[in-house]
């Protein structure tokens, strides 16, 4: 009787281990997908502002890629608009070097760091702006891999949480009672830090 109560009180903790692990896990890829979206649409939007006319160093790139080869060349000489650009560039390639993207995989955070280096004000304003166009595809690529991946073991994690919550809240002359719903409704409560 005793050896089957030590099996039983094992079996118990090895089931509410599982359950818990199985939660935090699910909690944290909630918290990996949102925090890489929202780190990924900022610099995708700051990215969108260096092609966008309507801002100081969106004009400056217009300006330089439009028109005649010498009004170009002359618009991308004028110091004020080269010093915008630069500090542009280099503000988001540092944002980007220190970013949380490290959820994209090795191979497209290697291709996304190779695009981010080619980037600098010595490429002519047709270059610059293809460049920065490829490298919001490569981001906005990565990204949503990486958060297909996380959603993926996502639902994993909720299918053991589930399984092993029942099992525990189903037990006989135990007070097991975890809330299962959020596992289908897939809402993220608190965070795991």
């Amino acid at each position: 009787r005793a050896n089957i109560d030590q099996k039983n009180g094992e079996l118990l903790q090895k089931q509410i281990k599982s359950y818990s692990d199985a939660e935090k896990e699910w909690l944290r890829l909630g918290n990996v997908s949102e925090n890489l979206d929202r780190k990924t649409n900022e610099l995708v939007a700051d990215l969108e502002n260096l092609l966008d006319p309507k801002t100081d160093v969106g004009k400056a790139l217009a300006d330089a890629a439009g028109g005649t080869r010498s009004e170009s060349l002359q618009n991308w000489l004028v110091p004020q608009q080269k010093e915008t650009l630069i500090g542009a560039l280099d503000s988001i390639k540092s944002r980007i070097a220190f970013s949380e993207l490290g959820a994209l995989s090795d191979a497209e955070f290697q291709a996304l760091a190779n695009n981010i280096a080619a980037l600098n004000v010595n490429l002519t304003p047709k270059q610059l702006i293809r460049q920065v166009k490829t490298i919001i595809d490569r981001v906005k690529k990565g990204r949503d891999e990486a958060i297909e991946f996380a959603d993926q073991e996502r639902k994993s994690q909720s299918a053991i949480a589930i399984r092993f919550g029942t099992r525990l809240n189903n037990r006989k002359n135990e007070n097991f009672n975890f809330n299962l719903a959020k596992f289908d409704e897939g809402e993220i409560e608190g965070e795991i830090k």
